[in-house]
């Protein structure tokens, strides 16, 4: 089975006094560090004895003993990990911690699954001290029109979430356009879904599965 999806998250039931909008706030927070182990797992043929993966973040006061717990059901695979409320209040928004509690739950799946894979570790190691945390090059959609490399870049922060393409001259000179840009996610596969990349009369275009275009942009040549 390959393993192409990974999320975090928390509920407001999870945690004690957590509000809906606290547990939004980190859910937001959260976007960046698994979204980029997402697209890093669609890139790759990773197998796995389930196809998803889901860190649950629960309280520690009442959830305690569950902290570290893995199990698999219906092709998913969800770890808990049981944090103090208050240190989730202080820290929620902190893509560093939050990535940390991805690694410990790498390593719950690990004890308690039989199962690592030591890239997926090695990616969530470099996604918790990267800025911005989440930086995707879609390797799939990089072109080549007079000398000049013409990618697409997908950047995601907690608050800010940018599509751009990246022209780099081949001097060495780099320019972005930006595609498309949000004060929160953007959600790749519901409001802007890339599939495919062409270059058209001197045009770097991005284009949707159904080939309806996303974007048109004039291609810079030395």
């Amino acid at each position: 089975m390959r393993l192409v999806d990974f999320q975090v998250g928390v509920s407001p039931a999870g945690v004690a006094g957590f509000t809906e909008e606290q547990a939004k706030a980190v859910n937001l927070a959260s976007f960046p560090v698994y979204e980029s182990l997402r697209l890093w797992l669609k890139e790759r043929k990773v197998e796995a004895p389930f196809r998803k993966i889901v860190v649950s973040i629960r309280d520690t006061h009442t959830a305690s003993r569950w902290h570290g717990r893995a199990f698999v059901a219906l092709g998913i695979c969800e770890v808990n990990e049981a944090v103090d409320p208050d240190v989730l209040r202080a820290r929620g928004q902190d893509t560093e911690w939050l990535a940390s509690l991805v690694l410990d739950g790498l390593d719950h799946v690990a004890a308690e699954m039989g199962w690592a894979n030591e890239e997926l570790r090695e990616h969530a190691q470099a996604v918790a001290h990267a800025h911005p945390p989440c930086a995707h090059r879609f390797a799939k959609l990089r072109k080549r029109y007079k000398g000049t490399i013409c990618d697409t870049w997908f950047e995601a922060d907690v608050g800010h979430t940018v599509v751009k393409a990246r022209f780099t001259l081949p001097n060495g000179e780099t320019s972005d356009v930006v595609l498309a840009e949000e004060a929160g996610p953007i959600w790749l596969e519901h409001e802007y879904w890339i599939r495919s990349a062409v270059v058209l009369d001197g045009h770097y275009v991005i284009r949707e599965p159904d080939k309806w275009e996303l974007a048109k942009v004039p291609i810079p040549i030395a």
